[in-house]
């Protein structure tokens, strides 16, 4: 058997961004973006999210080069990332059925209750972390500190069927992450003939935590 299903979606934005630089040493990066959907109320249909990212090479900056320490960078960022939903689910809608009665096709009612004020999903996360390189880059450390929080995430939920449907779309939860990120490398072996290897260790450890639930 096959079928097909046609949906239209559209969404508009506008994005911006700004890079700045001091003395090759300290950077600062900026983004705005602007989403308009279709698939949200008109009332939440426009959603704002920002993001900054700022990094200072400390060893430059402070003259700190020529002893064992040969690059330092301390960074931090912080960003939001916006999230609309599939096509049709604010409103009810009707769809066709492939049976036929009397040579009419036969339309159902939704089984998803549709939301009254459905918001998009917004993603926060905020980072800091650092690279240092040792011994004329022979040993190396990247660490990285990270928390993401994702809140009024759109989720479908069971309801009773008594109530002629079988769920209902939401704006629920209060979801977080966070974590280490740990790199260290060396390079045992740097022959003048240009024969290099680089050896990599990674440790990672993320904890996720529901905060917020639906009442």
């Amino acid at each position: 058997s096959s079928s097909t299903y046609y949906s239209e979606k559209e969404t508009q934005s506008v994005y911006a961004s700004a890079n700045l630089a001091y003395n090759n040493y300290l950077f600062l990066s900026v983004t705005g973006r602007n989403d308009w959907s279709s698939t949200l109320p008109a009332s939440n249909r426009s959603f704002f999210y920002p993001s900054a990212n700022l990094s200072f090479v400390f060893t430059d900056g402070l003259d700190m080069k020529g002893g064992v320490l040969s690059y330092g960078k301390v960074r931090a960022g912080w960003a939001q990332v916006g999230n609309d939903t599939d096509p049709y689910r604010t409103v009810a809608t009707y769809a066709p059925s492939s049976s036929t009665w009397n040579g009419v096709t036969l339309y159902s009612y939704t089984r998803q209750i549709p939301p009254l004020n459905l918001k998009p999903e917004i993603t926060g996360s905020f980072e800091v972390g650092t690279e240092l390189r040792f011994w004329n880059d022979r040993l190396w450390l990247d660490a990285t500190y990270y928390k993401t929080a994702t809140k009024n995430q759109i989720m479908s939920v069971d309801v009773s069927r008594t109530t002629g449907f079988g769920s209902s779309l939401i704006n629920a939860g209060n979801i977080q992450n966070q974590g280490v990120e740990v790199q260290l490398g060396g390079r045992p072996v740097a022959k003048s003939d240009g024969l290099l290897w680089d050896v990599n260790v990674n440790w990672a450890a993320n904890r996720n935590k529901v905060v917020e639930l639906f009442p």
